[in-house]
C-alpha cells in the first residue's frame, strides 16, 4: 500500500496472481502500479490478510490476520524476510533544475570589517603597552 504526506491512503493492492513465491509457490503478494505526484509517499509492507481498513496508519483499524509470526495463506511457517522492490522504470522523467548562487548577505561582510577593526585595535593597545 502507499500512502502520502497527509495520510491518505493512495493505493493498496493484496494478491497479484503473476507473482509466485519460489519457497511456498503460492502467488498472493502485493503489486502496485502507480504514478505518482510530487510529494512524500509511506510504503508499507504487511503480511497475507493484514489489510488496512481506515484510520491513521499506526493507530488506525486493520482487518488482522487472526495469526501471530509470519505465515503464508497455507498457514506454512515463514521467516519474518520479505523482499520490497521499486521499480525505476518511470523516474527518467525526473528532471534536474540549475540552481542559482546565493549572494553573500552583506552582515557577513559587515561581521569580518568589524572583527579586523577589533584585531587592529588590538595590536595598536599592544604596541603603545611595549613602546611604554
Amino acid at each position: 500500500m502507499s500512502i502520502n504526506s497527509s495520510g491518505n491512503l493512495v493505493a493498496s493492492n493484496d494478491d497479484d496472481s503473476s507473482i509466485v513465491s519460489a519457497s511456498s509457490g503460492f502467488s498472493w503478494d502485493a503489486l502496485l502500479s502507480l504514478a505518482l505526484g510530487v510529494d512524500s509517499y509511506t510504503a508499507v509492507l504487511t503480511q497475507f490478510d493484514n489489510d488496512h481498513i481506515s484510520g491513521d496508519l499506526f493507530a488506525g483499524i486493520w482487518s488482522g490476520a487472526g495469526v501471530t509470526g509470519f505465515m503464508d495463506v497455507s498457514g506454512s511457517q515463514r521467516t519474518s524476510a520479505y523482499a520490497f522492490d521499486i521499480s525505476g522504470d518511470f523516474v527518467t522523467n525526473v528532471i534536474a533544475s540549475n540552481t542559482n548562487a546565493v549572494p553573500e548577505p552583506a552582515s557577513i561582510a559587515l561581521l569580518g570589517f568589524g572583527l579586523a577593526g577589533f584585531s587592529f585595535s588590538r595590536r595598536r593597545k599592544q604596541k603603545i603597552k611595549t613602546a611604554a
